[in-house]
């Protein structure tokens, strides 16, 4: 909730992403103030995921124009504001990570009832911006409804006609013409389903994952998910890659693959403690 209010503060989505890269350095700072304890090859697996993240944002950004002049001395106090949020949901999101993780090491791995109780508990807290819900809901609902494509107007007309033949079944052929043919569905409100199917495929891939590793581990793959989703989006919108987010991908990649050797040499050792002993 806080991570999307923040846009409210004149946040834009490079420096967004950038910010909540730091997701995993937040999860291991946390993490060792609650006694956890991290070797340095892993530490420097996440310092350059981290900083690999930020260089793929930052090229992505300057690639289409969005990063801000830096020329200006002029302190915006909405943005300050932002950052101090952002900072909060990454400290709020890496305790809560924290704190799952010994909760699965003390009553069992049931992420299902994880999954339930995070969102189940904090519906509450929504209440102080329902007015704000309300008024962005009524946009939506308002919004111009979906329209046919020509192509599938054309597909619909033959499956009509093949279907029904020329008996009393076949259907008008003003009920198919492309300009009154619409779907009720307001095409935003489509919009907002698709992404919330979306969004639950995702957050329950999380916590599934996270009853099976550790909240940094989680933490990582979803840094990871980070860059392959803004190098998806360069893809779908047919932008080129820039050398930055190129770079940025090979970095992130590259430390995640010395945060997975490392934790399989771990894995390797503390087992053969357990032999030894």
């Amino acid at each position: 909730m806080l991570n999307n209010f923040a846009f409210g503060y004149n946040i834009s989505v490079p420096v967004h992403i950038i910010l909540r890269s730091g997701g995993s350095v937040m999860t291991m700072l946390v993490g060792y103030v609650w006694g956890k304890r991290y070797t340095s090859m892993q530490i420097f697996s996440v310092t350059m995921l981290t900083a690999g993240i930020g260089v793929a944002a930052m090229a992505d950004a300057q690639a289409k124009g969005k990063m801000k002049s830096t020329s200006s001395t002029k302190i915006d106090p909405e943005f300050i504001t932002g950052l101090m949020i952002l900072a909060v949901a990454q400290l709020l999101s890496a305790i809560m990570g924290i704190y799952s993780e010994l909760t699965y090491s003390e009553y069992g791995r049931h992420w299902h009832e994880n999954l339930f109780y995070q969102h189940s508990l904090s519906i509450p807290m929504f209440y102080p911006f329902f007015p704000s819900l309300l008024e962005q809901l009524k946009k939506l609902v308002y919004s111009e409804p979906i329209q046919l494509s020509p192509s599938l107007y054309q597909f619909l007309h033959t499956k009509s006609n093949s279907t029904f033949g020329s008996g009393d079944l076949q259907l008008p052929p003003m009920a198919l013409s492309p300009s009154v043919f619409q779907v009720a569905l307001p095409k935003h409100v489509f919009n907002l389903i698709v992404n919330a199917g979306t969004q639950f495929a995702c957050i329950r891939g999380v916590n599934a994952l996270s009853a099976r590793t550790s909240a940094l581990g989680v933490s990582i793959a979803l840094n990871v998910r980070k860059l392959v989703s803004l190098c998806v989006s360069l893809w779908l919108f047919g932008n080129k890659l820039p050398p930055g987010v190129l770079l940025g991908a090979v970095i992130v990649f590259g430390s995640t693959s010395i945060w997975a050797w490392e934790g399989q040499r771990i894995r390797i050792k503390d087992k053969r403690k357990g032999k030894m002993q």
